[in-house]
């Protein structure tokens, strides 16, 4: 992109293309009277819908007809799914700023794990940088789409964003050209922003993301960020085929009502303490079992 800036005299001069600090000059002086934008470099190169072989759109409310050749992978992230929403959000808010697609993350027991069988599924290339344990991309169930259980609209809407089976048909498809343009992230590259880490990346055809942190405070989180108001202008709340489903088995256990809660290394002294209170508020439920 070139930026060229005009002064008032009658014969306007291009300043050089290293006018940062010339730019903040002139803004705070008033002595610039127009920019103009022009891109010199081709725009980002997208692929059509049909070209992934099937519908890639993880959710039809948000499935478009074009999407960028350059995607966001989000191979793993710490803590389990009720916090690293917060991460997927992140990943989803930095594709959409860069131009890029991004990949619908894939768990494993509520953890995201890469969606693919090995890193040789990739390439010898993507195994070598990525040296982790192939343990790491294996799951003792099918793995499961963010989708199955959390509502993605919000995030497919903002950010063009394609299943993992899509993603992997493209990379088969593209060969090294796509395969072997990449790079991969960890947690000191992202300790502070995605963004910031992806900046010496950007050119790469393909960010891959390993162990990334949150950056929405824990206390956020607990008063719910990320699924009941937004983090980066997305919500992930329960996916609604979901909610549907436990309305419906909610509504044939009727007088009882089934309770769950994280107990994640809480004590059993504090057992009764939980529960005591829910099951006061509920009528109609005479008994509550754990």
């Amino acid at each position: 992109m070139v930026v060229l800036f005009f002064r008032r005299a009658p014969s306007p001069r291009p300043l050089s293309t290293a006018v940062n600090r010339e730019t903040m000059r002139l803004l705070t002086s008033g002595t610039l009277l127009a920019v103009q934008l022009a891109a010199c470099a081709a725009a980002p190169t997208t692929i059509s819908r049909e070209a992934f072989g099937h519908d890639p759109a993880p959710d039809p409310a948000c499935r478009r007809n074009e999407y960028p050749d350059k995607y966001v992978v989000l191979l793993t992230a710490w803590e389990q799914m009720n916090k690293n929403v917060a991460v997927v959000a992140e990943a989803a808010a930095y594709a959409r700023e860069s131009g890029r697609t991004f990949v619908e993350p894939v768990y494993c027991r509520s953890r995201v794990r890469p969606p693919f069988d090995g890193p040789e599924v990739v390439g010898a290339a993507f195994a070598r940088a990525l040296a982790v344990d192939p343990n790491y991309f294996k799951c003792d169930e099918d793995k499961a789409a963010l989708s199955a259980s959390r509502d993605v609209r919000t995030m497919c809407g903002a950010a063009p964003t394609i299943t993992a089976a899509a993603f992997r048909a493209r990379l088969a498809a593209a060969g090294p050209a796509l395969r072997d343009d990449f790079a991969v992230l960890r947690p000191k590259d992202t300790k502070h922003s995605l963004r910031r880490g992806a900046a010496s990346v950007s050119d790469r055809a393909v960010i891959y993301v390993w162990d990334m942190h949150r950056h929405v405070p824990i206390r956020d989180i607990a008063t719910g960020a990320c699924v009941r108001r937004p983090c980066y202008g997305m919500t992930f709340g329960p996916a609604t085929h979901l909610a549907a489903a436990v309305a419906r088995v909610a509504e044939a256990a009727r007088p009882y009502t089934c309770l769950n809660w994280r107990s994640e290394a809480v004590s059993l002294q504090w057992l009764g303490y939980c529960a005591g209170p829910r099951r006061n508020k509920r009528r109609g439920a005479p008994r509550l079992t754990g």
